[in-house]
């Protein structure tokens, strides 16, 4: 699986992922387990800035019932400012 680190604005990105997780009751273990990952790829997904591409990120927004743009912040505006500022994403196009 092919996998994208962030920039400085990855902060956002693993407070959005580990917020939304558990907002929905997960644990690593049992996002996971969803996911078909190990609790230590939700981990660095959480910690290190390492993202799923393709078919793997649009699965943890729907196993996490979120938009791509919540993974990175609650409020949309914000959200495209820190895809911009990273140059990794643009929510316009929905591509990572």
């Amino acid at each position: 699986m092919e996998e994208r680190v962030l920039d400085e604005s990855s902060d956002a990105l693993f407070q959005g992922i580990r917020s939304l997780r558990q907002a929905r009751g997960l644990s690593q273990l049992e996002l996971g387990r969803q996911l078909g990952l190990s609790r230590q790829t939700v981990s660095r997904y959480e910690r290190q800035g390492q993202l799923p591409r393709g078919e793997p990120l649009r699965k943890l927004c729907r196993v996490l019932r979120c938009e791509l743009w919540q993974l990175f912040h609650p409020d949309p505006v914000r959200a495209q400012e820190i895809l911009k500022k990273s140059g990794k994403c643009d929510l316009d196009h929905k591509t990572l």
